[in-house]
């Protein structure tokens, strides 16, 4: 059983994943909406961890460590994100065309390469404070492009250490 197969029944605590995680397998046939609450805990991913898809529950991550790329993109969150207490090792990306329907909260996380959010959308409350970026980040830093993020409510950013206004596009 992989870990997407247990995933779909209960949270993930205290494990190492030595897979590639692509969210693929929990979609539905012929749609990209995953109908399942993704709880992940106290686990330390190997391989690359991928989500580019349409998730109607919550995404919780708290306590992980992801060595490879981490990234979730072009789909749509409609409940809360929550990542917490993790550290980022590899590639990073929470952008290209990605929205937050809900809540958002990335606190106490490290980032060592630069956490890319190019052009994310976040319809409610953004809560991104106390992380550490050791490359930086354009979370502030396309204000007034074409690919600006998008804040509908006005989001607490706070005692992060690292440049938030980094601009890697002209």
């Amino acid at each position: 059983m992989t870990i997407l197969e247990i995933i779909k029944t209960k949270p993930i605590n205290n494990k190492t994943i030595s897979e590639n995680i692509n969210f693929g397998e929990l979609c539905k046939k012929n749609s990209l909406d995953i109908d399942y609450d993704i709880i992940i805990n106290n686990c330390i991913f190997e391989e690359d961890f991928i989500a580019p898809y349409f998730f109607n529950k919550k995404f919780l991550i708290k306590n992980c460590i992801f060595n490879k790329k981490f990234v979730l993109y072009g789909g749509i969150f409609y409940d809360k994100v929550i990542i917490e207490n993790s550290i980022f090792i590899g590639y990073n990306s929470f952008g290209a065309g990605i929205s937050f329907m809900d809540k958002v909260l990335f606190n106490n996380n490290v980032f060592s390469e630069f956490l890319d959010i190019n052009d994310a959308e976040f319809k409610k409350k953004l809560n991104f404070s106390n992380n550490i970026l050791k490359k930086g980040t354009n979370l502030l830093g396309n204000l007034g492009k074409a690919y600006e993020i998008t804040f509908n409510k006005t989001p607490t950013i706070e005692n992060n250490i690292g440049d938030l206004k980094m601009n890697i596009l002209p």
